[in-house]
């Protein structure tokens, strides 16, 4: 049963990185959008190491327009209080930065600081993050419907 676990997730992780690319057209399906903080700087890091950032609105709303950018990517939150928040996006669409988006990454990553994986991140490891995260993001969405039966 592990061997089979084992093989599901390399193949998953391959099968979220036959996408990457870049986009050219500014459309909803290149930007990443959700919730941090209000007036929290967010800064995504594309997987060849580009950096853009926005300031997040009075609702802690943001967007990012990630045209040209390669995906994955991670994210970074600065609050207002200066301390951080990290999340990762497999791809453009919503993604909301905060403690528990942190804690996901921490525990996906095995890493125990994650400004250090901030400033060290390479492509291969965002693709394996970010295949990882999306099928824990299916079997908790398919608990939570077992639990609401």
């Amino acid at each position: 049963m592990r061997k089979k676990a084992i093989i599901f997730i390399m193949v998953s992780t391959l099968i979220a990185g036959c996408g990457s690319g870049t986009d050219t057209m500014l459309t909803p399906g290149n930007q990443v959008t959700g919730k941090a903080a209000a007036r929290a700087v967010v800064y995504l890091k594309d997987s060849a190491g580009a950096e853009v950032s926005t300031e997040a609105d009075a609702a802690g709303s943001y967007l990012v327009n990630t045209i040209g950018m390669s995906k994955p990517f991670m994210l970074k939150a600065v609050f207002p209080n200066t301390s951080s928040a990290y999340a990762v996006a497999p791809s453009a669409g919503k993604t909301d930065i905060d403690a528990g988006s942190s804690n996901l990454v921490k525990l996906v990553a095995v890493a125990a600081d994650l400004a250090v994986l901030w400033l060290t991140v390479k492509a291969d490891i965002l693709l394996i993050i970010a295949g990882t995260m999306s099928i824990l993001q299916v079997l908790f969405a398919k608990a939570k419907a077992k639990a609401q039966i």
